[in-house]
């Protein structure tokens, strides 16, 4: 009988390399899909995912299954780990006069990959255009809440509003989505 997610990070906590690799085989491809969404680099990805693995390998312990789901708290970590790995790489680099960031790739490209569910693409089509972009600009850039008003053409005291609730309603309907 498969054990709970929940489970599996407890044994992994305990010391279980078992459970390591169980861990590893249930979300590895997310934490890859989410750390190259924000890298735009597979082989860096892999290198986070790898850190994010043996991250809850030595620090289990701090995971609290009352404030979030084992697939939330990784894929927190997966960015997390992600943005600092892009911050790295680019204090590295000096940027030259005139070069021309990409711009980011949309999250429907993220929600509509094979390894996010059925249930995240139909709840992601909830969301109108602006919800979108806010998430996307909010999870997959630096850019600071003045930033993305700027962006967007919206006041910046509106844009945390603006997440806030299209998370809201990314959430409700992922759970319409599960029933």
């Amino acid at each position: 009988m498969a054990s709970s997610d929940e489970e599996v990070i407890s044994r992994v906590a305990d010391g279980c390399l078992d459970a390591l690799r169980a861990l590893s085989d249930r979300f590895g491809r997310v934490i890859v899909a989410v750390a190259t969404r924000v890298l735009g680099n597979r082989a860096d990805a892999e290198e986070v995912a790898a850190d994010v693995i043996w991250q809850i390998w030595r620090e289990g312990t701090n995971f609290d299954p009352r404030s979030s789901s084992v697939k939330a708290y990784l894929i927190a970590s997966a960015r997390s780990h992600s943005l600092d790995r892009l911050r790295a790489r680019q204090s590295r680099r000096r940027p030259s006069a005139g070069a021309i960031e990409p711009a980011p790739k949309p999250a429907s490209d993220l929600l509509a990959s094979k390894v996010t569910s059925k249930h995240a693409r139909v709840a992601s089509s909830a969301l109108d255009e602006e919800e979108r972009r806010l998430l996307e600009l909010a999870y997959y850039s630096e850019l600071s809440v003045v930033e993305i008003g700027e962006r967007v053409g919206m006041p910046s005291a509106s844009v945390k509003p603006g997440i806030r609730t299209a998370m809201i309603k990314l959430r409700s309907s992922l759970k319409d989505a599960r029933s």
